[in-house]
């Protein structure tokens, strides 16, 4: 009677990195790009830099303020939030989230297009992935450019926020990476013309929920303004921030980004006004030093011809969160996004488990574990030994309640792989 050591390879019929379904061909979006405005900015050497900004109508605006203002509270840990209310330098006094970012900082660039809030939004949830299901991947931004027309009747590169961002990925509910055909940013040129449909949708992070949420920072105290955005990141959330002011404050910002390097610290003196607008990511803080503490801020612009190699700059933390311009708006707004990735699918076999002997010619049950996320009807079973190729045993329905079981009559005589 021969016997053999068994290794238990279960393979998910369509399983990758996600469980992906067929796609319905969309729509391709042909969304006129009349409204993508840039202003040049002058800067070291010969070629001056023109900087994309958001430039919404009075209705927009106001239409953002509403949804700003009604959206639910982000979630504080009011532990937390004391301690920093207490002691903001007994503890950790810096964190950033950059490293959980898969990027190039030359490739992040929107160009003359207008769409910085779907680069910052899109930054909250690459930040969500990877600590959710430990996927460090770089996602589309092309995706939702491209979409944005048929899925939710946004014209492509122009003015948005981050409510349209989770409203684009409700109505598509799912989140594609950077990687796939066509997903790569390629509107920089404000040109709308990759369409929807040429973007391949496989594979792609499933998501189960998303909803923006606001930062509270208008109407309180700096400190508490601070504690609020601090309490956000210390949970391994990026946040969205975005900033409305007149042509002239923009153009202070554009050639401080020019300018100036990583290292210094921007102070926002906003003089007023809500025609032009930006939106950034913010990844993290530092106030190691009490006079000079910042948020650490990722910007949609590339590299500012390589002064700004990872295309950050620094945001003084002792601004004044709640100026208002002269009609009474605000000029900033912070939110980051509720959000939840479909789990990764998995199967774990649970027996054979390691060891194992079994006779040639004996049954054993094979088992086997499941998580919601899987949505296959049927493993495909293989046996292998060391690193010969696996054989194949055949096909078993996946099980139900997530657990599965097939009973397996090893034959008499085995091919080479065992």
């Amino acid at each position: 009677m021969r016997c053999f050591g068994l290794f238990l390879v279960l393979l998910l019929l369509l399983s990758s990195f996600t469980v992906v379904l067929p796609e319905k061909a969309l729509a391709a979006d042909d969304g006129s790009c009349d409204s993508c405005q840039t202003k040049q900015l002058s800067g070291p050497g010969t070629q001056p830099q023109q900087y994309p900004f958001m430039h919404p109508s009075e209705q927009d605006f106001q239409k953002f303020v509403e949804r700003y203002n009604s959206a639910p509270k982000a979630y504080a840990d009011s532990q937390v939030q004391q301690n920093f209310m207490t002691s903001p330098y007994s503890s950790s006094t810096s964190n950033n989230l950059l490293n959980y970012l898969q990027y190039s900082p030359s490739e992040r660039n929107q160009g003359s297009c207008g769409n910085c809030w779907a680069w910052a939004g899109t930054g909250v949830m690459e930040i969500a992935l990877q600590v959710q299901n430990s996927y460090k991947d770089r996602l589309s931004v092309q995706y939702i450019n491209s979409c944005e027309s048929s899925k939710i009747g946004k014209t492509c590169c122009s003015a948005g926020s981050l409510y349209d961002v989770a409203h684009f990925y409700t109505a598509t509910g799912r989140a594609i990476p950077w990687s796939n055909t066509n997903a790569n940013w390629q509107d920089g040129s404000a040109s709308c013309s990759t369409s929807c449909n040429s973007i391949s949708t496989t594979p792609y992070y499933p998501i189960q929920s998303i909803s923006e949420r606001q930062i509270t920072t208008q109407g309180i105290s700096q400190a508490t303004a601070i504690s609020n955005i601090k309490g956000v990141l210390n949970q391994n959330k990026g946040v969205w921030f975005a900033f409305y002011g007149t042509n002239s404050d923009m153009n202070t910002f554009g050639t401080f980004w020019y300018n100036q390097s990583e290292s210094i610290i921007w102070s926002p003196a906003f003089t007023g006004g809500h025609v032009v607008g930006h939106a950034v990511l913010c990844v993290g803080y530092n106030d190691d030093d009490p006079n000079n503490r910042y948020w650490i801020m990722l910007n949609s612009w590339g590299t500012a011809y390589g002064n700004r190699p990872n295309g950050l700059f620094r945001l003084n933390m002792n601004m004044n969160y709640d100026f208002k311009d002269s009609s009474g708006f605000n000029s900033y707004y912070w939110q980051t996004l509720d959000m939840t990735y479909t789990a990764p699918a998995s199967i774990t076999v649970t027996s054979p488990n390691g060891g194992e002997s079994w006779n040639a010619g004996s049954s054993h049950a094979l088992t086997w574990t499941y998580n919601n996320s899987v949505s296959d009807s049927y493993v495909k079973i293989y046996y292998q030994k060391g690193s010969a190729t696996p054989v194949s045993i055949g096909y078993a329905p996946i099980g139900s309640a997530g657990s599965g079981s097939y009973n397996w009559a090893i034959p008499s005589t085995l091919s080479s792989g065992a």
